[in-house]
C-alpha cells in the first residue's frame, strides 16, 4: 500500500475543514492537506447559509449570550464547547475579510436583544439570537458561503497547503500515543496510507445518502425528496452529496464518544416547490407553509400554538412528537383570498411573498403538473381528511373548536395571537403536509474546549480534532439546531482546532 505523510490531515472541505487549514497554514504550520470525499470544495452548511453570527469581543456580550444558549439547550450540552464557540465566534468577520470578501450588510444585535428577538433576522428561536449577523455577498444565483469556500481553497494553495478531492475517509489509524494518520480511498477504489501528527474530522453530517444510519440514530424514515416509501424526513443538500458519516464511522471505531444526532427544520417535499438548489422557488408554496394558520397531526388534532410556524426549529421539535412526525397545515377560500388581497403574515427572506398570487392555480398547478403528494385542495373536509390521510373525526372535532375559538377571538387552547385565528369554514379547503426536513443532521463527535475528540471516557484522543457538522451536536444537546447557526460553529471550531495544533506543534517542536 502506497504511503502519504503529512503533518495535518484534515478530512472535509466545507467551512470548518477549510477554515482550520487556513488558520493553520496563516500561523506557518506546513505540510496541511484536505481531503475532500467530493470532485469540489464544500460542505452542505458552506453551499448555502447567506449569513453567519458572531458574538461581540466583549464579556459582557459573550457572557450572556452563553446563559441565553444554556438555556436554550436546557444546558443538555457540552457547556465548555460551548463556551469556546462564543468566546471565539467574533474571529469570523476578519477570517472572511482576510479573505478578500466583505458583507452585503451587517446587522447588530444590542445587549438586550440577545435571547428575546428571532434569531437570524427572522425564522429561528429566539434562543438562538445571540450576536451580530454578517449578511455574506453572493455571486449570482448561488450564496456567499460557496464563494467563501473558493477562496478558502485559493488561499490554501497559495499558502503551500494541498485539496485533495475524490478522496474519502476509510477508517483512523491509532497507536499507544494517539491517531496517527488514516486509510484514504480514491474514486477508482484505490486506497492508501495517510501518516499524519495530527487529524480533524471536519466530514459534514448524515445527508440522504445514509438513510439507514439516519434511522438508526434518530428514528427518522429518510426517503427521498417526495417522501416516498412512507417517508417522513429527507435533507434538503444538493443532489448527490455524498454525506454517509465516513467521520463519525471512523471516530466511534476507534472508541470515541458519541453525541445526539439532530437537526431538523419544518418544510414541504418536493416535487413542483423549488428548483435544483433549495432557494430558488418555482411558486410561493413554501411562503405559504409558514403561515401561522391551523396545523394538526394525523389524528386531527392541534399540538401547538401555530404561530411558531414561522420558527421552522420550533415547528420541528413539536412535530417529532407527533405520530409520523408529520403535521398538516390546512386553510380554507376566505383565507386564501386574504392572502391573495391582504397579504401574507409572515415571510422568511428566502420565500419572500407580501401578496400570494392566485393561489389556487399555485395549488392545482402542484397537483395536476407536479403530481405532488404534499398538498390537496378539496371542496369538503371530509375530502380533504380522505385524500390527505388525516383521521376525518378528530379533524371534524377539531374545525368545529378551533372555529369556535376563532369566533370567540381567543385560543384558550394554545394561547395563539388573536390576530392568526382564521376559521376554516368555506371552501375550497387546502391542507399542506408538513415534514422534518435540513441540510444534514447534526452531531455524532464529542469535542471538548480545544477541539480534541473525547473518548467513551470523557478523555482526549491524543491527536485527534473535530470540528463543524459532525461535532456541532454537543453544543446542541438535544435541542434542534439549525444550518445556518452551524456555520458559526463551523469557522469557530476549524480555528479553534488549527490554534490547538499549532500551539501543540510548537510545544512539541521546543521540548
Amino acid at each position: 500500500m502506497r504511503i502519504k505523510n503529512v503533518n495535518v490531515a484534515i478530512f472535509g472541505s466545507g467551512l470548518a475543514g477549510l477554515t482550520a487549514a487556513v488558520t493553520l497554514l496563516e500561523k506557518g504550520v506546513k505540510a496541511v492537506a484536505v481531503f475532500e470525499k467530493r470532485p469540489f470544495q464544500g460542505g452542505a452548511v458552506s453551499n448555502t447559509p447567506m449569513c453567519t453570527m458572531a458574538v461581540k469581543n466583549d464579556r459582557k456580550y459573550q457572557d450572556k449570550a452563553f446563559k441565553e444558549h444554556c438555556r436554550f439547550t436546557s444546558f443538555d450540552a457540552n457547556m465548555e464547547t460551548a463556551r469556546a464557540w462564543i468566546m471565539n465566534s467574533w474571529r469570523i468577520p476578519g477570517f472572511i475579510k482576510r479573505l478578500g470578501l466583505d458583507f452585503e450588510m451587517e446587522v447588530e444585535t444590542l445587549l438586550e436583544e440577545i435571547g428575546n428577538n428571532d434569531a437570524y433576522t427572522g425564522g429561528f428561536p429566539f434562543g438562538m439570537n445571540l450576536g451580530d449577523y454578517y449578511i455574506l455577498k453572493a455571486r449570482g444565483k448561488g450564496h456567499g458561503a460557496a464563494l467563501i469556500c473558493l477562496r478558502a481553497a485559493q488561499k490554501i494553495r497559495k499558502l503551500g497547503g494541498e485539496i485533495i478531492f475524490n478522496t474519502a475517509l476509510q477508517e483512523l489509524l491509532t497507536d499507544e500515543h494517539g491517531v496517527t494518520g488514516a486509510i484514504v480511498k480514491e474514486k477508482s477504489g484505490e486506497t492508501y496510507q495517510v501518516n499524519a501528527n495530527d487529524v480533524i474530522i471536519a466530514t459534514g453530517g448524515l445527508g440522504n445518502a445514509a438513510k439507514e444510519m439516519i434511522k438508526e440514530e434518530t428514528g427518522y424514515i429518510n426517503t427521498d425528496r417526495e417522501l416516498t416509501g412512507g417517508g417522513n424526513h429527507y435533507c434538503n443538500s444538493f443532489v448527490n452529496d455524498q454525506m454517509t458519516g465516513d467521520g463519525l464511522k471512523a471516530a466511534w471505531k476507534i472508541g470515541a464518544e458519541k453525541t445526539k444526532i439532530m437537526g431538523s427544520g419544518r418544510h414541504i417535499a418536493y416535487p413542483g416547490v423549488v428548483n435544483y438548489v433549495p432557494w430558488i422557488v418555482k411558486n410561493q408554496i413554501s411562503t405559504i407553509m409558514e403561515q401561522p394558520y391551523l396545523i394538526v397531526n394525523s389524528y386531527g388534532e392541534r399540538f401547538i400554538d401555530e404561530g411558531e410556524n414561522r420558527r421552522s426549529a420550533n415547528m420541528a421539535a413539536a412535530m417529532r412528537n407527533q405520530p409520523g412526525r408529520i403535521a398538516y397545515l390546512i386553510f380554507d377560500e376566505d383565507t386564501m383570498k386574504h392572502l391573495e388581497t391582504e397579504g401574507t403574515e409572515y415571510f422568511y427572506m428566502i420565500f419572500p411573498a407580501t401578496i400570494i398570487e392566485n393561489g389556487k392555480e399555485q395549488f392545482r398547478e402542484m397537483i395536476e403538473k407536479y403530481g405532488s403528494k404534499q398538498v390537496f385542495m378539496e371542496d369538503s373536509l371530509e375530502a380533504l381528511a380522505k385524500k390527505a390521510g388525516i383521521d376525518k373525526t378528530g379533524l371534524l372535532e377539531t374545525v368545529d373548536r378551533y372555529n369556535q375559538l376563532c369566533d370567540n377571538g381567543y385560543d384558550e387552547d394554545f394561547g395563539k395571537e388573536s390576530k392568526y385565528l382564521r376559521p376554516v369554514k368555506n371552501a375550497s379547503f387546502y391542507c399542506i403536509r408538513l415534514c422534518n426536513c435540513t441540510y444534514s443532521m447534526i452531531g455524532g463527535i464529542n469535542v471538548n474546549k480545544k477541539g480534541q475528540v473525547l473518548d467513551k471516557t470523557h478523555r482526549p484522543i491524543e491527536h485527534l480534532y473535530a470540528a463543524g457538522d459532525c461535532a456541532a451536536g454537543c453544543i446542541y444537546g438535544s435541542s434542534t439546531p439549525n444550518v445556518t447557526s452551524v456555520s458559526s460553529i463551523s469557522y469557530t471550531q476549524g480555528m479553534i482546532c488549527a490554534d490547538s495544533i499549532a500551539f501543540e506543534q510548537e510545544r512539541s517542536a521546543g521540548k
